[in-house]
Protein backbone atom coordinates (compact mmCIF):
# COMPACT_ATOMS: atom_id res chain seq x y z
CA UNK A 1 0.00 0.00 0.00
CA UNK A 2 1.42 3.19 -1.07
CA UNK A 3 1.86 5.67 2.53
CA UNK A 4 -0.50 8.73 2.51
CA UNK A 5 1.70 11.70 2.24
CA UNK A 6 1.96 13.16 5.80
CA UNK A 7 -0.80 11.43 7.02
CA UNK A 8 -1.73 14.18 10.40
CA UNK A 9 -3.85 11.94 12.46
CA UNK A 10 -3.11 10.17 15.40
CA UNK A 11 -5.15 7.14 15.67
CA UNK A 12 -6.38 5.17 18.60
CA UNK A 13 -8.55 2.35 18.31
CA UNK A 14 -10.88 1.02 21.32
CA UNK A 15 -11.84 -2.27 20.94
CA UNK A 16 -13.61 -3.87 23.58
CA UNK A 17 -12.47 -7.32 22.55
CA UNK A 18 -9.41 -9.24 23.88
CA UNK A 19 -7.35 -9.73 20.92
CA UNK A 20 -5.68 -12.64 22.06
CA UNK A 21 -8.15 -14.66 20.39
CA UNK A 22 -8.77 -14.11 16.52
CA UNK A 23 -12.80 -14.15 16.16
CA UNK A 24 -14.37 -12.31 13.34
CA UNK A 25 -14.72 -8.82 14.98
CA UNK A 26 -11.13 -8.89 16.45
CA UNK A 27 -10.20 -9.72 12.69
CA UNK A 28 -11.92 -6.86 11.52
CA UNK A 29 -10.45 -4.48 14.02
CA UNK A 30 -6.55 -5.34 13.65
CA UNK A 31 -7.20 -5.05 9.91
CA UNK A 32 -8.50 -1.96 9.94
CA UNK A 33 -5.67 -0.52 12.52
CA UNK A 34 -3.29 -2.42 9.54
CA UNK A 35 -4.77 -0.36 7.20
CA UNK A 36 -4.47 2.60 8.94
CA UNK A 37 -0.63 1.65 10.00
CA UNK A 38 0.15 1.11 6.10
CA UNK A 39 -0.79 4.38 5.31
CA UNK A 40 1.48 5.78 7.53
CA UNK A 41 -0.54 6.77 10.02
CA UNK A 42 0.75 6.57 13.93
CA UNK A 43 -2.15 3.76 15.24
CA UNK A 44 -2.59 2.56 18.63
CA UNK A 45 -4.92 -0.62 19.19
CA UNK A 46 -6.19 -0.21 22.98
CA UNK A 47 -7.68 -3.82 24.79
CA UNK A 48 -8.91 -5.04 27.77
CA UNK A 49 -7.08 -8.53 28.50
CA UNK A 50 -9.78 -11.34 28.96
CA UNK A 51 -8.33 -14.21 30.73
CA UNK A 52 -9.19 -17.63 28.16
CA UNK A 53 -7.84 -21.28 27.25
CA UNK A 54 -7.02 -20.41 24.10
CA UNK A 55 -4.96 -16.85 24.50
CA UNK A 56 -2.34 -16.23 22.02
CA UNK A 57 1.23 -15.27 23.25
CA UNK A 58 1.34 -11.47 22.59
CA UNK A 59 4.79 -11.98 20.54
CA UNK A 60 2.08 -13.87 17.83
CA UNK A 61 -0.88 -11.47 17.41
CA UNK A 62 0.77 -10.02 14.22
CA UNK A 63 1.80 -12.85 12.92
CA UNK A 64 -1.82 -14.96 14.08
CA UNK A 65 -3.57 -11.98 12.48
CA UNK A 66 -1.70 -11.80 9.06
CA UNK A 67 -0.88 -7.88 9.44
CA UNK A 68 1.38 -6.44 6.97
CA UNK A 69 2.21 -3.63 9.08
CA UNK A 70 2.99 -2.93 13.10
CA UNK A 71 1.47 -0.65 14.97
CA UNK A 72 1.28 0.01 18.86
CA UNK A 73 -0.56 -2.52 21.49
CA UNK A 74 -1.66 -1.47 24.80
CA UNK A 75 -3.16 -4.28 27.01
CA UNK A 76 -5.44 -2.90 29.61
CA UNK A 77 -4.86 -5.89 32.43
CA UNK A 78 -8.18 -6.59 34.06
CA UNK A 79 -9.61 -9.87 35.53
CA UNK A 80 -12.34 -10.17 33.25
CA UNK A 81 -12.92 -13.93 31.89
CA UNK A 82 -15.16 -15.51 29.51
CA UNK A 83 -17.45 -15.87 32.41
CA UNK A 84 -17.74 -12.55 33.96
CA UNK A 85 -21.58 -11.42 34.63
CA UNK A 86 -22.49 -8.41 31.93
CA UNK A 87 -23.02 -6.16 34.22
CA UNK A 88 -19.67 -6.60 35.85
CA UNK A 89 -17.93 -6.83 32.97
CA UNK A 90 -19.21 -3.46 32.18
CA UNK A 91 -17.48 -1.57 35.25
CA UNK A 92 -14.59 -2.88 34.35
CA UNK A 93 -14.13 -1.85 31.07
CA UNK A 94 -15.55 1.68 31.72
CA UNK A 95 -12.56 1.96 34.23
CA UNK A 96 -9.93 0.11 32.19
CA UNK A 97 -10.88 2.72 29.38
CA UNK A 98 -10.85 5.54 32.20
CA UNK A 99 -7.71 5.05 32.70
CA UNK A 100 -6.73 5.02 29.06
CA UNK A 101 -8.29 7.73 27.93
CA UNK A 102 -6.36 9.66 30.94
CA UNK A 103 -3.35 8.79 29.92
CA UNK A 104 -4.35 9.08 25.93
CA UNK A 105 -5.12 12.53 27.05
CA UNK A 106 -1.68 12.99 29.48
CA UNK A 107 0.59 11.64 26.59
CA UNK A 108 -1.07 14.08 23.45
CA UNK A 109 -1.10 17.14 25.49
CA UNK A 110 -0.46 19.72 23.06
CA UNK A 111 -1.72 17.78 20.37
CA UNK A 112 -5.13 16.62 21.00
CA UNK A 113 -6.86 18.42 17.89
CA UNK A 114 -4.88 15.67 15.73
CA UNK A 115 -6.52 12.55 17.83
CA UNK A 116 -8.79 10.37 16.67
CA UNK A 117 -10.37 7.68 19.32
CA UNK A 118 -12.16 5.10 17.10
CA UNK A 119 -14.47 2.08 18.91
CA UNK A 120 -17.12 -0.03 17.27
CA UNK A 121 -18.75 0.36 20.93
CA UNK A 122 -19.98 3.17 22.39
CA UNK A 123 -18.77 1.49 26.10
CA UNK A 124 -15.11 1.59 25.30
CA UNK A 125 -15.69 5.47 24.47
CA UNK A 126 -18.12 6.74 26.66
CA UNK A 127 -15.29 7.81 29.61
CA UNK A 128 -13.82 10.20 26.63
CA UNK A 129 -17.60 11.37 25.31
CA UNK A 130 -18.19 12.62 29.13
CA UNK A 131 -14.99 14.39 29.39
CA UNK A 132 -15.49 15.96 26.15
CA UNK A 133 -18.92 17.14 27.17
CA UNK A 134 -17.51 18.51 30.73
CA UNK A 135 -13.91 20.26 29.22
CA UNK A 136 -15.89 21.64 25.40
CA UNK A 137 -12.95 23.16 23.37
CA UNK A 138 -10.64 22.10 25.34
CA UNK A 139 -10.66 18.72 24.24
CA UNK A 140 -10.86 18.45 21.00
CA UNK A 141 -10.03 15.00 20.46
CA UNK A 142 -12.59 13.61 17.13
CA UNK A 143 -14.55 10.60 18.20
CA UNK A 144 -15.77 8.30 15.86
CA UNK A 145 -18.11 5.69 16.13
CA UNK A 146 -18.24 2.33 13.88
CA UNK A 147 -21.70 1.31 13.54
CA UNK A 148 -21.78 -2.85 12.85
CA UNK A 149 -25.19 -2.80 13.97
CA UNK A 150 -27.77 0.01 14.87
CA UNK A 151 -28.52 0.18 18.92
CA UNK A 152 -32.38 2.28 19.75
CA UNK A 153 -31.50 2.61 23.87
CA UNK A 154 -31.28 5.79 24.75
CA UNK A 155 -27.70 5.66 25.79
CA UNK A 156 -26.27 5.04 22.05
CA UNK A 157 -28.45 6.98 20.62
CA UNK A 158 -27.35 9.69 22.78
CA UNK A 159 -23.88 8.97 22.12
CA UNK A 160 -24.04 8.69 18.80
CA UNK A 161 -25.63 12.24 18.56
CA UNK A 162 -22.61 12.93 20.83
CA UNK A 163 -19.78 11.79 18.52
CA UNK A 164 -17.73 13.55 16.01
CA UNK A 165 -18.22 11.08 13.19
CA UNK A 166 -20.16 7.57 12.24
CA UNK A 167 -19.03 4.93 9.92
CA UNK A 168 -21.85 3.04 9.59
CA UNK A 169 -21.53 -0.32 8.37
CA UNK A 170 -23.95 0.17 5.06
CA UNK A 171 -26.51 2.82 3.55
CA UNK A 172 -29.77 1.82 5.33
CA UNK A 173 -27.90 2.49 8.68
CA UNK A 174 -27.23 6.28 7.14
CA UNK A 175 -30.03 7.18 6.33
CA UNK A 176 -31.44 5.69 9.82
CA UNK A 177 -29.72 8.03 11.28
CA UNK A 178 -30.27 10.93 9.85
CA UNK A 179 -33.99 10.69 9.74
CA UNK A 180 -34.40 9.41 13.41
CA UNK A 181 -31.75 10.95 15.34
CA UNK A 182 -31.15 14.26 12.88
CA UNK A 183 -27.03 13.53 12.21
CA UNK A 184 -26.41 15.64 9.43
CA UNK A 185 -24.97 13.55 6.32
CA UNK A 186 -21.70 15.08 6.46
CA UNK A 187 -20.75 13.32 9.76
CA UNK A 188 -21.31 9.85 8.43
CA UNK A 189 -19.46 7.70 5.92
CA UNK A 190 -19.99 4.34 4.71
CA UNK A 191 -17.55 1.51 5.61
CA UNK A 192 -19.15 -1.23 3.53
CA UNK A 193 -16.87 -3.73 5.20
CA UNK A 194 -13.69 -3.59 3.61
CA UNK A 195 -11.38 -6.41 3.66
CA UNK A 196 -8.00 -7.20 3.16
CA UNK A 197 -6.31 -7.43 -0.38
CA UNK A 198 -5.17 -11.44 -0.91
CA UNK A 199 -4.00 -11.46 -4.19
CA UNK A 200 -0.33 -10.96 -3.80
CA UNK A 201 -0.23 -13.75 -0.71
CA UNK A 202 -2.86 -16.09 -2.51
CA UNK A 203 -2.40 -19.59 -4.23
CA UNK A 204 -4.42 -21.95 -6.44
CA UNK A 205 -7.30 -23.90 -5.52
CA UNK A 206 -5.04 -27.25 -6.26
CA UNK A 207 -2.21 -25.50 -4.13
CA UNK A 208 -4.85 -25.04 -1.24
CA UNK A 209 -6.32 -28.37 -1.34
CA UNK A 210 -2.63 -29.72 -0.79
CA UNK A 211 -2.30 -27.08 2.22
CA UNK A 212 -5.58 -28.40 4.10
CA UNK A 213 -5.18 -32.18 3.06
CA UNK A 214 -7.96 -32.00 0.79
CA UNK A 215 -7.68 -35.70 -1.02
CA UNK A 216 -11.54 -36.36 -1.79
CA UNK A 217 -12.34 -36.44 -5.41
CA UNK A 218 -16.34 -35.03 -4.45
CA UNK A 219 -17.03 -30.98 -4.80
CA UNK A 220 -15.90 -29.05 -1.58
CA UNK A 221 -18.20 -26.54 0.19
CA UNK A 222 -16.99 -24.50 2.72
CA UNK A 223 -17.97 -22.33 5.63
CA UNK A 224 -16.06 -19.94 7.56
CA UNK A 225 -18.09 -18.22 10.04
CA UNK A 226 -18.86 -18.49 13.30
CA UNK A 227 -18.81 -22.39 14.53
CA UNK A 228 -20.89 -22.58 17.91
CA UNK A 229 -23.98 -23.95 19.68
CA UNK A 230 -27.41 -22.42 18.51
CA UNK A 231 -26.58 -20.72 15.35
CA UNK A 232 -29.45 -21.28 13.02
CA UNK A 233 -26.84 -20.57 10.23
CA UNK A 234 -25.36 -24.08 11.03
CA UNK A 235 -28.79 -25.45 11.28
CA UNK A 236 -29.45 -24.81 7.82
CA UNK A 237 -26.22 -25.42 6.11
CA UNK A 238 -26.10 -29.10 8.25
CA UNK A 239 -29.65 -29.74 6.60
CA UNK A 240 -28.46 -28.72 3.50
CA UNK A 241 -25.45 -31.41 3.88
CA UNK A 242 -28.01 -33.69 4.57
CA UNK A 243 -29.58 -33.41 1.67
CA UNK A 244 -26.64 -33.41 -0.53
CA UNK A 245 -24.52 -36.44 0.60
CA UNK A 246 -22.38 -36.47 -2.57
CA UNK A 247 -20.51 -33.11 -1.89
CA UNK A 248 -18.25 -32.70 1.36
CA UNK A 249 -18.95 -30.17 3.83
CA UNK A 250 -16.19 -28.32 5.90
CA UNK A 251 -16.92 -25.73 8.78
CA UNK A 252 -13.66 -23.56 10.16
CA UNK A 253 -13.19 -22.75 13.75
CA UNK A 254 -14.86 -23.71 17.06
CA UNK A 255 -13.57 -24.21 20.39
CA UNK A 256 -12.82 -27.95 20.75
CA UNK A 257 -16.50 -28.76 23.31
CA UNK A 258 -18.33 -26.81 20.40
CA UNK A 259 -16.52 -29.53 17.68
CA UNK A 260 -17.32 -32.73 19.17
CA UNK A 261 -20.96 -31.35 19.74
CA UNK A 262 -21.59 -30.87 16.30
CA UNK A 263 -19.45 -33.87 15.86
CA UNK A 264 -21.97 -36.62 17.43
CA UNK A 265 -25.04 -34.37 15.89
CA UNK A 266 -23.54 -35.35 13.15
CA UNK A 267 -23.11 -38.54 13.64
CA UNK A 268 -26.67 -39.19 15.07
CA UNK A 269 -28.25 -37.93 12.31
CA UNK A 270 -26.16 -40.10 10.07
CA UNK A 271 -24.60 -36.96 8.58
CA UNK A 272 -21.47 -38.17 6.90
CA UNK A 273 -19.86 -35.65 4.82
CA UNK A 274 -18.88 -32.89 7.07
CA UNK A 275 -15.78 -32.01 8.75
CA UNK A 276 -14.75 -29.73 11.75
CA UNK A 277 -11.73 -28.20 11.77
CA UNK A 278 -11.60 -26.61 15.04
CA UNK A 279 -9.93 -23.08 16.03
CA UNK A 280 -7.12 -21.68 14.17
CA UNK A 281 -4.54 -19.36 15.60
CA UNK A 282 -3.50 -18.10 12.07
CA UNK A 283 -6.17 -16.46 10.20
CA UNK A 284 -4.44 -17.05 6.90
CA UNK A 285 -4.62 -20.77 7.14
CA UNK A 286 -8.76 -20.02 6.75
CA UNK A 287 -7.59 -17.88 3.79
CA UNK A 288 -7.06 -21.83 2.09
CA UNK A 289 -10.12 -23.53 2.83
CA UNK A 290 -11.40 -20.35 1.19
CA UNK A 291 -9.42 -20.58 -2.05
CA UNK A 292 -10.17 -24.65 -1.97
CA UNK A 293 -13.80 -24.34 -2.12
CA UNK A 294 -15.90 -25.18 -5.13
CA UNK A 295 -18.87 -23.30 -3.27
CA UNK A 296 -18.12 -20.84 -0.13
CA UNK A 297 -21.20 -20.61 2.06
CA UNK A 298 -22.88 -17.55 4.11
CA UNK A 299 -26.11 -18.04 4.98
CA UNK A 300 -27.02 -15.33 7.31
CA UNK A 301 -30.76 -15.45 8.58
CA UNK A 302 -33.82 -13.64 9.81
CA UNK A 303 -33.64 -14.82 13.76
CA UNK A 304 -30.12 -14.88 14.44
CA UNK A 305 -29.31 -11.17 12.93
CA UNK A 306 -30.11 -7.93 12.07
CA UNK A 307 -30.49 -8.49 8.48
CA UNK A 308 -31.05 -5.06 7.01
CA UNK A 309 -27.79 -4.18 9.37
CA UNK A 310 -25.44 -7.06 9.57
CA UNK A 311 -22.93 -7.28 6.80
CA UNK A 312 -20.75 -10.52 7.03
CA UNK A 313 -16.96 -9.84 6.64
CA UNK A 314 -16.87 -13.36 5.15
CA UNK A 315 -18.28 -12.16 2.21
CA UNK A 316 -15.86 -9.83 0.94
CA UNK A 317 -12.89 -12.41 1.68
CA UNK A 318 -15.42 -15.27 -0.19
CA UNK A 319 -16.19 -12.72 -2.90
CA UNK A 320 -12.00 -12.56 -3.58
CA UNK A 321 -11.74 -16.11 -4.21
CA UNK A 322 -13.40 -16.28 -7.30
CA UNK A 323 -15.04 -19.23 -6.26
CA UNK A 324 -18.43 -19.33 -6.32
CA UNK A 325 -20.95 -18.00 -3.46
CA UNK A 326 -24.22 -18.95 -2.34
CA UNK A 327 -25.84 -16.70 -0.16
CA UNK A 328 -29.55 -15.01 0.84
CA UNK A 329 -30.15 -11.60 -0.72
CA UNK A 330 -30.11 -8.78 2.02
CA UNK A 331 -30.46 -5.31 1.89
CA UNK A 332 -26.93 -4.69 4.07
CA UNK A 333 -24.82 -6.46 1.73
CA UNK A 334 -27.26 -5.45 -1.69
CA UNK A 335 -25.08 -2.83 -2.61
CA UNK A 336 -21.59 -5.60 -3.33
CA UNK A 337 -24.06 -9.20 -3.18
CA UNK A 338 -26.31 -9.74 -6.64
CA UNK A 339 -27.13 -12.38 -9.60
CA UNK A 340 -24.01 -11.03 -11.51
CA UNK A 341 -21.76 -12.44 -8.82
CA UNK A 342 -23.42 -14.91 -6.57
CA UNK A 343 -25.66 -17.95 -6.69
CA UNK A 344 -28.58 -15.97 -4.42
CA UNK A 345 -30.93 -18.45 -2.73
CA UNK A 346 -34.00 -17.76 -0.65
CA UNK A 347 -33.48 -17.12 2.70
CA UNK A 348 -34.27 -19.35 5.92
CA UNK A 349 -34.87 -22.38 3.53
CA UNK A 350 -32.74 -25.35 3.60
CA UNK A 351 -34.02 -26.62 0.37
CA UNK A 352 -33.27 -23.96 -1.21
CA UNK A 353 -30.09 -23.76 0.45
CA UNK A 354 -29.38 -26.95 -0.99
CA UNK A 355 -30.60 -26.71 -4.46
CA UNK A 356 -28.18 -23.38 -4.72
CA UNK A 357 -25.25 -25.47 -3.69
CA UNK A 358 -26.08 -27.87 -6.65
CA UNK A 359 -26.67 -25.87 -9.16
CA UNK A 360 -23.46 -23.28 -8.11
CA UNK A 361 -21.23 -27.36 -8.31
CA UNK A 362 -22.91 -28.60 -11.22
CA UNK A 363 -23.36 -25.22 -13.62
CA UNK A 364 -19.95 -24.51 -13.59
CA UNK A 365 -20.03 -22.13 -16.59
CA UNK A 366 -22.28 -19.97 -14.60
CA UNK A 367 -19.81 -20.60 -11.25
CA UNK A 368 -16.96 -19.31 -13.44
CA UNK A 369 -18.70 -16.65 -14.81
CA UNK A 370 -20.23 -15.35 -11.45
CA UNK A 371 -16.43 -15.79 -9.66
CA UNK A 372 -15.07 -13.29 -12.02
CA UNK A 373 -17.68 -10.92 -11.34
CA UNK A 374 -16.90 -11.27 -7.80
CA UNK A 375 -13.27 -10.78 -8.16
CA UNK A 376 -13.94 -7.75 -9.53
CA UNK A 377 -16.23 -6.55 -7.00
CA UNK A 378 -14.38 -7.17 -4.36
CA UNK A 379 -11.29 -5.07 -5.77
CA UNK A 380 -13.15 -1.88 -4.58
CA UNK A 381 -13.78 -2.93 -0.85
CA UNK A 382 -10.70 -3.64 0.35
CA UNK A 383 -8.96 -1.85 3.41
CA UNK A 384 -6.10 -0.32 1.12
CA UNK A 385 -8.74 0.84 -1.35
CA UNK A 386 -10.73 2.88 1.28
CA UNK A 387 -8.35 3.73 3.81
CA UNK A 388 -7.50 6.68 1.80
CA UNK A 389 -11.35 7.72 2.28
CA UNK A 390 -11.35 6.89 5.82
CA UNK A 391 -8.65 9.14 6.44
CA UNK A 392 -9.93 11.90 4.73
CA UNK A 393 -12.97 11.64 6.72
CA UNK A 394 -11.55 12.17 9.99
CA UNK A 395 -9.63 15.12 9.23
CA UNK A 396 -12.88 16.45 7.48
CA UNK A 397 -14.58 16.41 10.98
CA UNK A 398 -15.04 19.07 13.19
Amino acid sequence: MAKITEPSERIYFFTPFCILRNSTNRIFDMRMCDAFAGAGTKTTMIFPYFYMKENLKRDDIFKSYDCKNTFGIRIQWTPLTSKTPDLLRTLILLIAFSISTLRLIIGNTGRLRKVVVISREVIPLLPIIFMKKIFGSLMPVKIVIQLHELKKSRLHRWAYRQSTGLMPNVPIAKTILHERDSIPNEKMLVMNAPMVDFIPTDCSKQQAREKIGYKSNAPLVVYTGKVGKGISELDYILEAAAMLPQYHFIFTGGKDHVVKFFREYCEGRKISNTTFTGFFNEVSIVRYYQLAADVLVSYYNTRDHLVDFNYPQKIQEYLSTGNAIVTPDFSATREVINEGNSFIVEPDDPNALAKGISEAIENKELANIKGAAAIQSSKKITYDSKVAEFLDFFKKLS
